[in-house]
C-alpha cells in the first residue's frame, strides 16, 4: 500500500468532515488537533490537494485518495500481513503522524463502539511484538488510551511516553517524538503567499560524519518515501559552482503512472564550526530540463552541528504550487513529507545508511560575481547564500512587504558581498547578528507597526 498517501488521506478526513458537517463541535476537535486549520478561507484545503493531484495524474482514477474507513482498513491489514511489527515498514515518522490522525479521529466519532474494532486494528500497526493477540490487544488499549488522554497536539507527547512505557508503541518512535519540533505558517513576499516549515531534530549517538554521509540530495530518494527519485542535471555543477538535481517527489512513489512532481533545483553543500549545511533554490536554467513548472518556489536547507551527545539538525523549507492555495501547499509538504527529509536522515537514514550513496563534498566557488539582489522581485539568488538568514513570518498585508523591501534595498549591496565571504569561507553567525542589527537601525526608521506584522510566530508542535 501506499503509505504517504493513506495518511495524508486521514488528515484530509478531518477537514471534509468540517466542510462537510458545518457542526461547531467538529470544528472544534479538528482545530485542537490540527490548528489554524478550521477557519474562514482555510477549510477545503484538502479539496485542493485532491484537485492538483488529479491534474498531475496520468490516471486519476489510480490516484484517488482512499476514504477514512479504507485507509483505517488498509492499516489494519497491513499488520494482520506481517508476523512481526517489524516487518510492517512504517517508519517512525509516519507512524506518529499516522497514530496523531487515529486519535484525532477517534475523538471525532465520539468513541463510537460500533467503530471500535475498526480503530484498534489500525492502531496495531505501531504495537511491537508478533502479530496476534498481543497486537490485537495492544491496539485495544492504545485505542482507550488515545480516547482518554489525546486531546489534540499539546498531549500528544505525553501520551506516547505512557504508550511506549505501557509496551503499546517502539522506544524508536518515542525517540523521535520527543526529539523533533517544528514551526510551520504562511509567509509574505515578493513571491507572494507560500508555505514555510522549520524543523528542528537532536539524536543522542549521532555524529556530524554520519549526516554527511546521507546529507547529499542525490541521496534523498534513498532516505525518504517521499522523493521518488534524484537524477543530476547535465552541465552540473553551474558557472557559479552551484550542483544541479532534477527532484522528483510523489505521496505514490510506488505507484506507476501514479502522478509526480518535478522540480530542478540547484545545491550548495559547505562545512562550518563543528558542522556543515546543505543549501537547495530553484534552478536558474530549469526551463533547459524535465521540470514540470508547478513548483513556483523551492527553497531552504538543512544544517546541522555537533552537540555534547550527538547532532542537531535543523531544516527550513519554503514552498509554492502554481495555482495551490498557501495552506493546502502546508498541508502537503508537512503531512506528505517534505519537511521529513531532515526527520529521515536523523532518525533512520544517517543510522542506518543504505548502499550506493553519494558521498560529502563541498562546493567550491568559481569566482563568478554574484547578480544584483532585488527584494522586490522573487529571483533566485545567484550566490550561495545561507538560506534562512532572515526569519519567516505569518501573513501580513501589503504595507509590511512594502516596508521590508525598501528596509532590504538599501542594504542589498553590502549583502551581496557577505554572500560571497560566506561562500568562500563558511557561515558565520557573528557577522550575521551584526548585519541584523544594521537592518534593524534602518527598520527603525519605519513606522512601528511593521514589527506586530513580521515578528509573530508560528505554532510548535512535537513529533507529528
Amino acid at each position: 500500500m501506499a503509505t504517504l498517501h493513506s495518511v495524508l488521506a486521514l488528515y484530509g478526513a478531518l477537514d471534509d468532515a468540517v466542510v462537510a458537517l458545518d457542526d461547531p463541535n467538529v470544528t472544534e476537535t479538528v482545530e485542537a488537533f490540527l490548528p489554524g486549520t478550521t477557519g474562514p478561507g482555510r477549510q477545503g484545503w484538502f479539496g485542493d490537494i485532491r484537485r492538483f493531484v488529479r491534474e498531475l495524474s496520468v490516471d486519476p482514477d489510480q490516484t484517488e485518495f482512499p476514504s477514512r474507513t479504507a485507509a483505517l482498513r488498509e492499516f489494519g491489514e497491513m499488520r494482520s500481513d506481517t508476523e512481526v511489527q517489524e516487518d510492517v515498514g512504517i517508519e517512525p515518522v509516519e507512524m506518529a503522524r499516522l497514530l496523531y490522525v487515529i486519535g484525532a479521529h477517534w475523538q471525532l466519532t465520539g468513541r463510537a463502539e460500533e467503530e471500535r474494532e475498526l480503530f484498534a486494528n489500525a492502531l496495531s500497526v505501531a504495537v511491537p511484538g508478533p502479530t496476534g493477540l498481543e497486537s490485537d490487544s495492544g491496539g485495544q488499549a492504545l485505542l482507550d488510551l488515545f480516547g482518554g488522554d489525546l486531546q489534540g497536539q499539546e498531549s500528544f507527547l505525553e501520551v506516547i511516553e505512557r504508550a511506549a512505557n505501557e509496551g503499546l508503541v517502539s522506544e524508536e518512535l518515542l525517540l523521535y517524538v520527543r526529539s523533533a519540533s517544528y514551526k510551520y505558517g504562511i509567509r509574505r513576499d515578493a513571491c507572494g503567499e507560500y508555505a514555510v516549515l522549520k524543523v528542528r531534530y537532536f539524536r543522542d549517538g549521532l555524529t556530524v560524519d554520519k549526516v554527511k554521509k546521507v546529507v547529499d540530495p542525490l541521496n534523498w530518494d534513498n532516505c525518504c518515501p517521499f522523493f521518488c527519485d534524484m537524477k543530476p542535471i547535465p552541465k552540473t555543477p553551474d558557472s557559479y559552482g552551484w550542483s544541479r538535481v532534477l527532484e522528483s517527489i510523489s505521496t505514490l512513489c510506488g505507484v506507476v503512472p501514479g502522478y509526480r512532481i518535478r522540480t530542478a533545483i540547484k545545491y550548495w553543500k559547505g562545512e562550518k564550526d563543528d558542522g556543515a549545511f546543505v543549501n537547495y533554490d530553484i534552478d536558474d536554467g530549469r526551463a533547459n530540463t524535465t521540470d514540470d513548472g508547478f513548483t513556483v518556489l523551492d527553497r531552504g536547507y538543512i544544517s546541522f552541528e555537533k552537540e555534547e551527545r550527538g547532532v542537531r539538525i535543523t531544516t527550513l523549507k519554503e514552498v509554492k504550487f502554481a495555482g495551490v492555495p498557501p495552506l493546502a501547499t502546508l498541508m502537503f509538504a508537512l503531512i506528505g513529507g517534505y519537511a521529513a527529509i531532515g526527520e529521515h536522515m536523523l532518525v533512520d537514514c544517517a543510522l542506518n545508511p543504505p548502499p550506493g550513496l553519494v558521498g560529502w563534498k563541498v562546493s567550491v566557488p568559481t569566482g563568478k560575481p554574484a547578480k544584483p539582489i532585488d527584494p522586490t522581485v522573487c529571483a533566485s539568488a545567484a550566490a550561495p547564500a545561507p538560506c534562512g538568514c532572515q526569519q519567516s513570518f505569518p501573513p501580513a498585508v501589503a504595507e509590511a512587504v512594502d516596508l521590508w523591501a525598501s528596509c532590504v534595498t538599501e542594504v542589498s549591496t553590502e549583502y551581496a558581498e557577505l554572500v560571497n565571504h560566506w561562500a568562500q569561507c563558511g557561515f558565520d553567525p557573528t557577522e550575521m547578528a551584526e548585519f541584523g542589527a544594521k537592518v534593524s537601525a534602518r527598520m527603525a526608521t519605519d513606522p512601528w507597526r511593521i514589527f506586530g506584522l513580521m515578528l509573530g510566530e508560528s505554532p510548535q508542535h512535537k513529533g507529528h
